[in-house]
């Protein structure tokens, strides 16, 4: 890959809800962004056009969520209930919806995506990863290196909220 594709879900989309988020909640973590295409799957990054941006305050007793969809930001609602889905670190900005798409395609997933969404593990010794729900499938992407790894799941949906 020569260079990085910068489609859909990139550092630019991550950092305007951050700055959007920040100046009422100065301590929020950027935990989660979840992604799913209105037309109901997808097949590139611009398919997905609804994108929810979880932050979590820096003890995790708060989850503020902030919506984009048709090219909009909606407005950040803060609920109090603790954050115990994934580690509470800032997340990467490294590589884009469009490039992890990219190494899914290579790694011979072909079909579309149902949802897909950027989190790290619960524990802080991993990356994060763009987790993509195939069918019954989970797929990850490493966000670091690229690395595919599947997962059975039974029906869980990486693009919903928990």
């Amino acid at each position: 890959m020569d260079e990085i594709p910068t489609k859909g879900h990139n550092s630019e989309l991550m950092a305007e809800a951050e700055r959007i988020v920040k100046p009422q909640w100065p301590t929020a973590v950027q935990v989660e962004n979840l992604g799913v295409a209105s037309k109901g799957s997808a097949n590139a990054a611009d398919d997905v056009d609804h994108w929810m941006f979880i932050f979590t305050e820096i003890d995790g007793d708060s989850v503020i969520t902030l919506d984009y969809a048709n090219g909009e930001f909606g407005k950040a609602h803060r609920e109090a209930r603790p954050w115990k889905e994934t580690a509470i670190k800032e997340l990467p900005r490294g590589m884009s919806l469009e490039a992890a798409i990219v190494f899914l395609k290579e790694a011979g997933y072909l079909g579309p995506f149902q949802s897909v969404a950027l989190k790290s593990p619960q524990n802080f010794d991993g990356e994060a990863s763009y987790v993509f729900t195939l069918g019954r499938d989970l797929v990850y992407i490493n966000s670091a290196t690229g690395e595919v790894t599947k997962t059975a799941t039974a029906g869980i949906t990486a693009g919903q909220p928990h």
